[in-house]
């Protein structure tokens, strides 16, 4: 039996990649390649709703997780930071002796990091060739 709180909601439940309407009708989500939304999605995956600006993801490890060669991860980083959905929030590198790699920051959310809020960059930005949903 599911326990609940006094609204009548559940105090938990599986973990979810919450995906919002604004953004998958937005020109710069049509114009994803699907390999870009299959690394989005593993991105989406490390937020816990408390750490956004700490999500950190490794090339190596977006390409395994998506089934794709790590040059197509690469490009749909990539694309995915010039679309506006992902922004970096601290780089890797080989000269780092902690061996961490890039951490990202979801820009749908607010940034856990600064306390920024979310900039939804994405919804600036212009994709030539796509346009804007009607309504």
């Amino acid at each position: 039996m599911a326990r609940h709180d006094a609204t009548g909601r559940r105090k938990s439940g599986p973990p979810f990649v919450r995906l919002f309407y604004y953004l998958m009708d937005s020109p710069a989500w049509l114009a994803l390649m699907p390999s870009d939304r299959a690394v989005l999605m593993q991105i989406m995956r490390r937020y816990n709703g408390e750490n956004n600006g700490y999500l950190g993801a490794s090339i190596d490890n977006l390409a395994s997780e998506c089934n794709i060669r790590p040059n197509t991860a690469s490009e749909a980083v990539k694309r995915l930071i010039a679309a506006g959905f992902v922004e970096k929030a601290q780089e890797a590198a080989f000269s780092r002796k902690d061996r961490k790699a890039t951490q990202y920051r979801l820009t749908c959310f607010k940034c856990d990091r600064t306390g920024a809020a979310p900039s939804n960059t994405f919804r600036r930005t212009v994709i030539l060739g796509i346009a804007p949903p009607a309504g």
